[in-house]
C-alpha cells in the first residue's frame, strides 16, 4: 500500500473520531440542559428533542462511516503486499499484517511484544531503533537487512505519541539486480581495458614474432642460439594466445567459416600450445582420417589450444592427453579431449555440464582460456561440456553441428610475385612485413598513412594492399572506401589488420594481430586465389 494512501486513511480516521467525540459531548450537554429545565414549554421541549434526534442520527451515520473506513483500512492493511507493523513507544510490535507474518515467518501472536531490532540483523536493528527513538518519520535513505540477508526498504509514520507505523518492502531482488548491474559495468570496463591492452600489445608482438621467424629462416644458426630463439618464439606465441583470449573476451567476433581438415586444425592447436606440450604425452586419433569441419580455422585452433593449455597448467608433468575426433551419423563432428590427471574441480564440471543454450559465456572465474573455448563452441552453434573420469582424469566434449559440403572453387592462383602495398604507421612493423613478404619474392611498397597510400596508388600499380585499420588521419576502413571508388579491382585484394577489431563498418577480409608470418602468407594466398578469375 503506498505511503500516500496510508496517510489519507489515517487522517480520515482521526477526523471522523474527532467529529464523533465532539458530537457526543454536544448531545451530553443538551441532555443535561433539558434535565435542568423544570417546566419547559412544549415548543421548546419539542425543538430540543428534534435537535437531539438530529445529532443522534448524525452520530449514528458517522459511526457507520467510521466502521466502513475502519473496514476499508483493515482490508488494505491485511492485504498490502508490504509488511506493515505497528510499534509502541518502546519500539515493540503491537500488531502485524499478513505480509509481515510471511516476511518474518511467524504468526502475529509470536511477533507481538518483540523488539523490532530482534527481527533484523544486529547492525540494521541497532540503526533502525536509533532512528525511531530520534523521532524519524518518512522514507528511509538506506536499507535494513534480515538475518538471512534479505534487504528491505522502510518508511515510518507516527500515529500518536506512543504508536508508530513501520512499513517494510522486500527489495532483495532489486538489490541483487543493482549488484549485478554494478558487476556488469565493472566487467564492461575490464573488457574495454582488456581490448585496449590487447591492441597495444598486438603490434609490437607481431614485430617480435616476425623478427624471430626472419632470423630462424636466415640460414644455419648456432644450436644454442636456435634454442634461445625457440624459447623466445614460444613465449611470444603464449603472449599472443593471451592477447587473442583477451580480445575474444572483450569483443567476440562472429566466426569466418571455411572447410578444412580436422587433423590440420588439431596440428595448428598443438603448435599454438608450444612448449606446454613438453609437459604432456599427446595422442591424436581422427576417424575418418580425412574428416573435415566447417568452422573458423583460427578460432578452432584457439579453442583446442586453450583446453590443452588448461590441462597442462592444472596437472603434473607426464599427464597423458588423448585428442579424438569422429564423424557422427547426422554429419556433425565430435571432439573429445581426455586426460588422466587430477581431474577437474566439481565447480567447473557443474558449470560446463550442460550446453547452456542461449548463454554467451559461463562465469569468467573458470579461467579466461576455458571461458573462451566454451564461447567459441557456442558461436559455432555447438557446445562444450566437461566431466570427471574415474578413477582419475577429466574429459572435455565438443560438438560441432553438421554442415554442407565445401563449395567447388577453381584452381588456386599460382604463387607468383606480387606488387604489395603495406600501410602501417608503425615503422618497425612495416619493415618486418616488408622483409617477410620480400622473402617470398614479392615487390613491396610502404606507406605510413592512408593519405600517403592514396598518393602511391595513383603513381604505381599494385596487386594487393595490406593495411592497418588504426591509422593517423584517415583510418584503414576509409582507405578501403576510397579504393572501392577509385580502384575497384583492388577491393577484393585489400587485407585489413587490427589489434582491436570491434565492429567493422563493412564486410571484408581481416587479419587479427598478433599474427605469424604463416598466417599472413595464408591470408594473402587465400585472398589472391579468391579474387583471381576462375577457369571453367
Amino acid at each position: 500500500m503506498p505511503d500516500e494512501t496510508r496517510g489519507v486513511e489515517a487522517d480520515r480516521l482521526r477526523i471522523v473520531e474527532a467529529e464523533l467525540a465532539a458530537a457526543r459531548r454536544t448531545i451530553a450537554a443538551l441532555v443535561r440542559r433539558s434535565e435542568r429545565v423544570e417546566r419547559p414549554e412544549a415548543a421548546d421541549r419539542g425543538a430540543l428533542q428534534r435537535v437531539i434526534a438530529t445529532l443522534e442520527s448524525t452520530v449514528h451515520e458517522r459511526e457507520r462511516a467510521l466502521e466502513d473506513s475502519e473496514s476499508h483500512y483493515r482490508i488494505l492493511y491485511d492485504n498490502s503486499p508490504d509488511a506493515i507493523i505497528t510499534l509502541d513507544g518502546q519500539c515493540r510490535l503491537v500488531a502485524a499484517n499478513r505480509a509481515a507474518e510471511h516476511l518474518f515467518g511467524r504468526g502475529q501472536e509470536q511477533l507481538v511484544g518483540l523488539p523490532v531490532a530482534s527481527l533484523l540483523d544486529t547492525a540494521s536493528g541497532a540503526a533502525l531503533t536509533g532512528l525511531l527513538w530520534a523521532g524519524f518519520t518518512g522514507v528511509g535513505d538506506v536499507e535494513v537487512v534480515l538475518p538471512d540477508q534479505r534487504h528491505l526498504s522502510f518508511s515510518v509514520s507516527r500515529l500518536s505519541a506512543d504508536r508508530m507505523l513501520l512499513v517494510l518492502r522486500d527489495v532483495t531482488q532489486a538489490h541483487r539486480l543493482e549488484v549485478e548491474l554494478l558487476r556488469t559495468r565493472r566487467l564492461a570496463g575490464a573488457g574495454r581495458l582488456a581490448a585496449q591492452l590487447a591492441q597495444e600489445i598486438s603490434t609490437p608482438l607481431s614485430v617480435v614474432l616476425g623478427r624471430i621467424e626472419l632470423i630462424e629462416g636466415s640460414g644455419r644458426l648456432d644450436p644454442n642460439l636456435q634454442r634461445q630463439l625457440g624459447v623466445m618464439k614460444d613465449h611470444a606465441r603464449r603472449i599472443g594466445g593471451l592477447v587473442r583470449n583477451l580480445h575474444s573476451f572483450a569483443l567476440p567476433q562472429p566466426p569466418h567459416r571455411e572447410h578444412f581438415s580436422v587433423r590440420s586444425g588439431i596440428e595448428a592447436a598443438l603448435a599454438l600450445a608450444g612448449r606446454r606440450l613438453e609437459r604432456l604425452v599427446v595422442s591424436v586419433a581422427v576417424e575418418p582420417t580425412d574428416l573435415a569441419v566447417h568452422a573458423d580455422r583460427d578460432q578452432f585452433a584457439q579453442m583446442l589450444s586453450n583446453l590443452i593449455a588448461t590441462i597442462a597448467d592444472q596437472n603434473p608433468a607426464g599427464t597423458t592427453v588423448r585428442l579424438r575426433a569422429r564423424a557422427v551419423v547426422d554429419g556433425s563432428v565430435r571432439l573429445t579431449v581426455e586426460d588422466d590427471g587430477v581431474g577437474l574441480p566439481e565447480s567447473v564440471v557443474a558449470e560446463l555440464r550442460s550446453p547452456y543454450s542461449g548463454v554467451r559465456q559461463p562465469d569468467p572465474g573458470l579461467g579466461i582460456g576455458l571461458c573462451i573455448a566454451w564461447a567459441i563452441a557456442q558461436d559455432h552453434e555447438g557446445w562444450l561440456t566437461a566431466e570427471r573420469l574415474r578413477p582419475s582424469g577429466s574429459a572435455y566434449h565438443i560438438h560441432l553441428p553438421p554442415v554442407g559440403a565445401p563449395a567447388a572453387v577453381g584452381p588456386r592462383a599460382a604463387n607468383t610475385p606480387r606488387a604489395i602495398l603495406v600501410v602501417d604507421d608503425d615503422q618497425l612493423l612495416c619493415e618486418t612485413l616488408s622483409l617477410i613478404l620480400a622473402g617470398e619474392g614479392h615487390h613491396i611498397q610502404v606507406a605510413h598513412s592512408a593519405e600517403e597510400a592514396l598518393v602511391l596508388l595513383t603513381r604505381v600499380r599494385v596487386d594487393a594492399v595490406v593495411s592497418d585499420i588504426r591509422l593517423p588521419g584517415m583510418d584503414g576502413e576509409s582507405l578501403v572506401e576510397q579504393i572501392e571508388a577509385r580502384w575497384p579491382h583492388l577491393l577484393g585484394r585489400t587485407l585489413l589488420c587490427s589489434g582491436l577489431l570491434a565492429k567493422p563498418r563493412r564486410e571484408g577480409r581481416y587479419l587479427q594481430k598478433p599474427f605469424t608470418s604463416e598466417q599472413l602468407r595464408r591470408a594473402l594466398a587465400t585472398m589472391m586465389a579468391e579474387s583471381s578469375p576462375k577457369t571453367q
